[in-house]
């Protein structure tokens, strides 16, 4: 059906601008106009067409998303308490609050557009995006910097000029990354022109952060490919050989192996990677004084927290966790941690004891990349504030999809 196609193609399109998270300043547009901001605009038109084309309907949810939904409604309640007992009520940020009122919005309107959901359609636009964008930057900043060797020029010059931060954006594309890797690996089928896209995302993934010394990206990157081959495995049980795999890890293998025999790109490669992280291990550096500074504090303000929003503004070193569970522990205290974990085992769990029925279902493929993508989601948090990245709640919303299923013969599906 056309109308599959179009919401389908509109989800991958909110999907990608709410992980790449650029603003409009980034955009050349106008400040207010961010990619957070278009999506939900093109989220709340998807369900008026919906509700035109099904000419009125209602707003019953399945067992598991009234489960989740109270759990964020809990998180919710919690934050507003911190708000209340802070003692740093003219420093709170209503947008913090917010952003948390926003999440369950975002997921109750994909509910309701998701059984329009045609997976190889969302894949296509998610990777048409993401070379976007990568693309973009890459020849944006080669041209600016004029060598595209010059690793601390092109690391300055991206931080200096994305509002949104290198560290971000990158987070953000190993998010999507996740689906092209996917493609790359031979799990899914899909058309030679997709799988060549794919292999420019994953490549300029790997550029960027490599170039930009972004340890945890290229982690990342590697957890992913680990994380898809081990849930493919483990969820389709099947035994041969990958081919398509095979042959993109060798030739990977073999690119990198080279790269460290010319002269600039191993010395980087020492000074950044191996000494820096060396240096951190023995010594400590910025982010592990962060760390422990934020356990440290949250001793002071462990129910409530210092309030949503005040801790970067608060804490003697003045800079944000860098880590999405320590960011919820130190603004509104050790309950939302909690409650956040909770829901996040829980559904990992789910989706391993499910696997039986979703694994002789159609929904099958779809539940291989997004809950690949949920799992690795959950390590990226650990290096940075990404808890309210509403894609990633959307991929919570498809996930619930696939466990409100009845047993059918699954069908393949490419792209």
């Amino acid at each position: 059906m056309k109308f599959d196609k179009f919401l389908s193609i509109n989800l991958g399109i909110i999907y990608s601008f709410f992980s790449l998270g650029l603003s409009g300043y980034d955009l050349g547009l106008y400040s207010f106009l961010t990619m957070r901001t278009i999506a939900l605009s093109l989220l709340l038109t998807c369900l008026c067409f919906v509700f035109i084309y099904e000419k009125g309907f209602n707003f019953i949810l399945n067992q598991y998303f009234y489960i989740i939904l109270s759990v964020l409604f809990l998180i919710f309640f919690w934050i507003l308490l911190s708000y209340l007992f802070s003692e740093y009520q003219n420093l709170v940020s209503i947008t913090e609050i917010l952003a948390w009122l926003t999440i369950p919005i975002c997921m109750i309107l994909t509910y309701k557009i998701i059984k329009y959901f045609k997976l190889d359609i969302f894949m296509k636009s998610v990777v048409l995006i993401q070379v976007i964008a990568l693309v973009t930057i890459f020849v944006w900043s080669v041209a600016n910097v004029g060598d595209p060797t010059n690793y601390i020029g092109i690391r300055l010059f991206i931080n200096g000029n994305l509002e949104v931060g290198l560290n971000r954006f990158l987070n953000g594309v190993m998010f999507l990354n996740v689906i092209s890797l996917i493609i790359i690996l031979g799990i899914y089928n899909s058309s030679k022109f997709i799988y060549l896209l794919s292999l420019i995302n994953v490549f300029l993934s790997f550029y960027l952060s490599f170039i930009s010394g972004s340890r945890q990206s290229l982690i990342a990157l590697f957890l992913s490919i680990f994380v898809i081959i081990v849930i493919n495995r483990y969820m389709r049980g099947e035994k041969g050989v990958n081919f398509k795999g095979i042959i993109f890890t060798s030739v990977s293998i073999i690119l990198i192996i080279n790269l460290f025999q010319i002269e600039g790109v191993s010395k980087w490669i020492e000074e950044r990677f191996i000494d820096k992280t060396t240096e951190q291990l023995t010594t400590g550096d910025i982010r592990t004084d962060i760390y422990e500074e934020a356990l440290y504090d949250a001793k002071n303000n462990l129910i409530f927290g210092t309030g949503p929003g005040t801790y970067h503004q608060v804490s003697s070193i003045g800079m944000h966790t860098h880590n999405g569970y320590l960011y919820m522990l130190n603004n509104f205290g050790v309950i939302p941690v909690v409650l956040i974990v909770f829901l996040f085992s829980s559904l990992a769990l789910k989706g391993i004891n499910k696997k039986h029925i979703i694994n002789n279902n159609q929904k099958r493929d779809t539940f291989i990349v997004i809950f690949s993508t949920f799992i690795v989601f959950i390590f990226m948090n650990l290096f940075n504030d990404l808890i309210t990245m509403l894609s990633f709640w959307i991929a919570i919303v498809i996930i619930i999809d696939c466990f409100n299923i009845h047993s059918k013969k699954y069908v393949d599906s490419t792209i």
